[in-house]
Formats: structure tokens, C-alpha cells, sequence
């Protein structure tokens, strides 16, 4: 479970905040307007905050480790 969180986090992790590739794009089409709104505003909060521990000189595996924690306790709220 640990492993599965951490490659889900460094996917999080990657890649210009707001940026869509056309695979999610893709994923995405068809699915209710709130849905993907939800999604965007998860996704930019938590690349905002790896960039940031990055910036106060965190190591990148710390930084992603912490945004795996933050993504577990939102998927445990839900």
C-alpha cells in the first residue's frame, strides 16, 4: 500500500501545475463538470505544496513522501 501511495504522489508531483496531458484529458471527458473541478483544485493544491517544500529545501523524496500522507488522509475522507 506504502509503494502504491508513493507513485501515486510522484505522479502528482510531475509535470507544470494545471497542465493536463491528453491521456487525462481523455479520462476526463465525459465525467460531471464538479468532478473534474474537485480534481483540478486537489491537484493544484498538492503540486503547490511539493513546490513549495522544494523551495524551503526539502529533499524531493521527503516532499513526496509528505504529499502521499496528505493524499492518503483525502481519499480516507472521502
Amino acid at each position: 500500500m506504502r509503494c502504491l501511495l508513493i507513485e501515486a504522489a510522484k505522479g502528482i508531483c510531475k509535470g507544470a501545475i494545471g497542465h493536463k496531458s491528453k491521456e487525462l484529458r481523455a479520462r476526463q471527458s465525459g465525467q460531471p463538470a464538479e468532478v473534474i473541478a474537485y480534481a483540478d483544485k486537489a491537484n493544484t493544491r498538492l503540486c503547490s505544496k511539493y513546490y513549495k517544500m522544494i523551495r524551503h529545501g526539502k529533499k524531493k523524496n521527503v516532499a513526496v513522501a509528505a504529499i502521499a500522507r496528505v493524499f492518503m488522509s483525502e481519499v480516507n475522507f472521502l
